[in-house]
């Protein structure tokens, strides 16, 4: 079947098409609209000293409970010194991230590791004996626990209201793992 004949096109046809083109596409609804200004940044929230001495006290305490823990879940001698590391492990890092995130709202900047003390303490416990292993994690998580339970019971009373939701939320756990702790002293 034969093809239908193409209609010649002049240069000058072509010339105006691809002129056409090259405006782009046709706008039926008139011109576009300016772009939104941009979002105002929210300058960062400044908190005094004493909950700039909370945020970066409690981070750090709260590492190293979480560290020592996360030792003496595996390498606690009892299933339920075991269960309770890893209970306090769980909680304390899900403080810390609640912290961690407040902290950054707050202008504030926690520690973000163990401190050279705190790491000693955790390699010391590591490489107790099997059968003083769990007294040594208890004598280091102990005082851990016991500051972090006096810092978020004055931190509960901070004026101000984001800090002292956090703290009087985190406070009754604090409390029930410290009294774990006791009674796994025993």
């Amino acid at each position: 079947m034969p093809h239908p004949a193409v209609p010649p096109f002049s240069a000058a046809a072509v010339t105006l098409f691809l002129a056409l083109a090259a405006c782009g596409p046709m706008q039926p609804f008139g011109p576009a609209a300016p772009p939104p200004p941009p979002m105002p940044v929210a300058p960062p929230q400044t908190v005094g000293p004493r909950d700039t001495a909370f945020i970066t006290d409690a981070s750090s305490e709260l590492i190293a409970t979480a560290e020592l823990s996360r030792v003496a879940s595996t390498h606690a001698r009892t299933a339920r010194l075991r269960e309770l590391a890893q209970r306090i492990t769980s909680a304390s890092d899900a403080t810390n991230a609640k912290l961690r995130a407040l902290a950054a709202v707050k202008d504030v900047a926690p520690p973000t590791e163990l401190g050279q003390d705190d790491l000693l303490a955790q390699q010391m416990v590591a490489s107790a004996k099997p059968g003083e292993f769990d007294r040594a994690f208890l004598d280091a998580v102990g005082p851990h626990q016991e500051r972090l339970v006096s810092l978020f019971s004055a931190a509960s009373q901070s004026a101000d209201p984001d800090i002292k939701a956090l703290a009087a939320g985190a406070l009754p756990g604090l409390k029930t793992d410290l009294d774990a702790l006791a009674r796994a002293a025993k």
